[in-house]
């Protein structure tokens, strides 16, 4: 059962190197081109009367940082009916940077921040429309960082389980590495049992 676990263990967290090793070449590159930038968005409107309902929610990993956003608006249906704004919408499309970026009019209520990485809200309360806004930016460096210390899980797990191997080949205990040749069976000094068939 233990080894199962382990197995299972092991394969999770070699899924997760990869990914954090993928992640780390995405934003190695996108740090070299300040111009290039990956991301997508899930952009809704609900008019259920005379007032506009806009969310937007996504996520951009570019060469100046990552972002996560998240924004909320109420735009008023004009007297005459006639909208700027799609009355409905549903839709997943790329993005290339946190649109309340280009929002005018907005007010700061929080920047918790430390080397570009850490939490952003601000407001919109305009007489023609209101908003909030909130960013999760992260600097690209602690990023990068982020993800190569996330690459390294599989390079661990790999080392130890050699180093297993050797043990056992060298007739020592695989986990404290105790001399297991007058006690082949169970390591007296930590316990362990140690599985027939591993012997050298």
């Amino acid at each position: 059962m233990k080894r199962r676990l382990f197995a299972i263990a092991s394969a999770a967290a070699n899924v997760v190197g990869l990914l954090g090793l993928a992640m780390f070449l995405l934003q190695a590159v996108l740090l070299l081109d300040y111009r290039w930038s990956i991301g997508c968005t899930h952009e809704t409107w609900h008019t259920p009367g005379d007032i506009g309902y806009h969310g937007n929610d996504g996520i951009v990993i570019a060469g100046i940082g990552s972002y996560v956003f998240s924004e909320r608006e109420q735009h008023p249906v004009p007297a005459d009916g006639q909208t700027w704004f799609p009355p409905e919408l549903d839709s997943l499309e790329s993005a290339g940077a946190p649109p309340q970026f280009t929002v005018s009019g907005t007010k700061e209520l929080k920047n918790c921040t430390i080397l570009g990485t850490g939490y952003r809200h601000s407001v919109r309360d305009g007489q023609d429309w209101r908003g909030q806004y909130h960013l999760i930016v992260a600097n690209p460096l602690v990023m990068l960082g982020v993800y190569g210390l996330i690459s390294l899980i599989p390079l661990r797990l790999f080392v130890l389980r050699l180093k297993d191997r050797r043990r056992s080949k060298a007739g020592l205990c695989p986990r404290c590495g105790y001399d297991l040749r007058a006690t082949p069976d169970r390591c007296p000094e930590c316990g362990t049992p140690v599985p027939s068939g591993t012997h050298p």
